[in-house]
């Protein structure tokens, strides 16, 4: 796991001084060392943070010749067999880091390298004979990956904070940006909240060449949906051995690891699967604030019975206090509450262990979440989603003369998921600043679906190609960074996608409408009696008790929204501010935090970003 920044162009100013601003801008992902390569039209810098050969895998990492170097953040969990089979086609390796892989497979492979890469990766291959640079995210967008182009220069980095500082322009806010994050609480891929910004898709990859000649991004992968028609027991069995093969494969390390834990059925699955591999001695780790929402009981419960050397913590987490900390990893608005306990328990896992394992990406892959019940349901006519409390709130999010039937497509899975809907951002924006609604970008398309996906299936994979890797992942990635740990995720396999993609939507799901059917089958043995059949909590803040007026935080939240000095009031009515906090939801009022909090930060950036809180016009 490690931080990636270069910059290739024809700069009269020169490129080192860029790259070494972003490598600066990134040690707290790579603590352990940073390396560097350039040659004329290219620099590439890394911070490394030496998880597999800490000797020998010090990058940039190059072919026979040096002519081929490669930057790379991840993991590469095949890459013994991929190193066998190009030993066998006469390639040398100098190093047992898994990131030499992609180098040599480039040489024999060209920019096809990537589909033949299973693990999180983020990586920048230099081809300099030929005087390009390959670009390439995970297939199913793990780790992220940004990058910016201007006449004269292309730069990409880890992280936005990084990229910044390669000063190629002024950074400005993005009005269709900042709207798309209203709706969805994170901004999508390939969007970042600044103009001229953008964060690689998943599994899409890209080519600069050192004159700035742009080819891409285009998608190389994707899910594929074959639903199985065989057995239960059948998919059961399967399902079992190849999540314990990814297990298995995730676990590769030369340092101390443990695994994240909360009181669900994931990061417990995960926990067994570990368990039995290892034969005892797993490390595990879990936060929990006391009252309702509090997982350690259950957490510690799975602990003691599959024998791992457990440390829980109990958290009182200041929200303002933490906000900025999460928004400056992020680099962005990101309105995920839940980043601020995934911050702690990554914090507290760092104490004892450089990487962990968790449980994300069940509830995409195996139907989890409550929201499919509720869409299923308003499909069938059986009225509003039940997770929906506030007639208001759902009148703002689904505009009846946008949706006049229930219709299972893209189109309506978003509206019913919209923290504020089209009728609430109306009222929200000052006239002239926000352009017109930013179209849902490729991820949310899906041209197969009118013909072979099932509704729920279709939901499914909106939220894989979108949710998981641009808020779940996201907000996972900035929290571990932040604090140099390293989480794997052995659910988020191309492998088990595949897998989990191809069990019927019948399958998914429990007569009652539970999810998870299959995966909680291919677990229960493992696990204390009972412990499946909890309600289904997630990772969450507690929210309501944070912007509770009766609470200081709640009354500061109130301040900070109302306030007329405010950069909200740059970008926003009055009247519609007002409105979230008169008949809003919890969440509306929390993203319009996120956002005073942001735009704050961006009035202390004028060297690097805004001149003036001023939107643009």
């Amino acid at each position: 796991m490690c931080g990636i920044a270069g910059i290739v162009g024809t700069r009269p100013d020169g490129l080192a001084g860029p790259a070494a601003a972003m490598a600066a801008a990134l040690v707290h992902r790579g603590p352990d060392g940073g390396g560097a390569f350039a040659c004329p039209g290219a620099h590439l810098v890394h911070r490394r943070l030496a998880i597999i050969d800490p000797e020998g895998g010090r990058q940039p990492l190059a072919n026979e010749d040096g002519m081929v170097q490669v930057v790379c953040n991840g993991e590469i969990y095949n890459h013994r067999e991929l190193r066998a089979e190009l030993e066998g086609l006469g390639h040398r390796f100098a190093t047992a880091s898994d990131c030499e892989v992609p180098v040599h497979a480039y040489e024999e492979w060209g920019d096809d390298c990537v589909l033949r890469l299973r693990g999180m990766f983020a990586l920048a291959v230099l081809d300099v004979p030929r005087r390009r640079l390959l670009l390439a995210r995970d297939q199913l967008g793990i780790k992220p990956l940004f990058w910016q182009a201007v006449p004269g220069a292309l730069a990409f980095a880890s992280e936005l904070n990084a990229l910044r500082q390669a000063g190629l322009s002024s950074w400005r806010p993005d009005p269709s940006a900042i709207d798309l994050f209203l709706r969805l609480q994170y901004i999508p891929s390939p969007f970042t909240a600044f103009q001229g910004v953008q964060r690689l898709a998943p599994a899409h990859r890209m080519t600069v060449t050192f004159d700035g000649v742009v080819s891409g991004p285009t998608r190389y992968w994707d899910c594929p949906y074959d639903p199985s028609v065989r057995p239960e027991a059948a998919i059961i069995e399967e399902l079992a051995a190849t999540v314990g093969d990814s297990v298995r494969a995730h676990l590769m390390s030369d340092v101390p690891f443990g695994a994240l834990l909360s009181g669900g059925a994931d990061s417990a699955g995960i926990v067994a699967n570990m368990a039995g591999i290892m034969r005892g001695g797993v490390r595990t780790f879990t936060v929990g604030a006391p009252g309702p929402g509090d997982e350690r009981a259950a957490a510690r419960s799975v602990a003691d019975h599959l024998g791992t050397d457990h440390l829980d913590e109990e958290v009182v987490p200041e929200p303002l206090a933490l906000l900025p900390t999460i928004l400056d990893g992020h680099g962005q608005p990101f309105g995920d509450d839940s980043a601020i306990p995934t911050w702690l328990v990554a914090r507290l896992a760092r104490r004892r262990v450089k990487m962990v394992l968790s449980g994300d990406g069940g509830d995409e892959l195996f139907a989890g979440y409550g929201s499919y019940t509720g869409w299923l349901n308003w499909l069938a006519g059986r009225g509003a989603p039940p997770w929906r409390r506030a007639a208001r709130a759902l009148a703002a999010r689904i505009d009846p003369r946008r949706f006049p039937a229930r219709r299972p497509d893209a189109a309506a899975w978003v509206a019913m998921n919209e923290v504020v809907g089209v009728a609430g951002r109306r009222a929200l924006w000052r006239p002239g600043i926000l352009p017109g609604e930013a179209e849902l970008p490729e991820g949310f398309r899906l041209p197969e679906a009118a013909g072979t996906l099932t509704p729920l299936a279709l939901a499914q994979r909106i939220d894989l190609r979108t949710y998981l890797p641009d808020c779940v992942l996201a907000k996972v990635d900035a929290a571990s960074m932040a604090h140099g740990l390293e989480v794997r995720t052995p659910l988020v396999d191309r492998v088990v996608a595949g897998l989990a993609m191809g069990i019927p939507s019948a399958l998914q799901r429990d007569p009652d409408g539970r999810g998870k059917r299959l995966w909680r089958a291919t677990i229960a043995a493992r696990l204390p009696a009972g412990h499946l059949d909890r309600p289904k909590r997630g990772f969450a803040a507690p929210l309501a008790r944070w912007c509770d007026e009766a609470t200081a935080s709640g009354q500061e939240i109130r301040r900070r929204i109302t306030d007329p000095a405010s950069p909200l009031r740059d970008w926003f009515e009055e009247r519609g501010i007002s409105g979230i906090l008169g008949t809003g939801t919890l969440k509306q009022r929390w993203l319009l935090l996120v956002l005073d909090q942001w735009l704050h930060h961006e009035r202390k950036e004028p060297a690097a970003g805004l001149r003036s809180a001023t939107p643009p016009a």
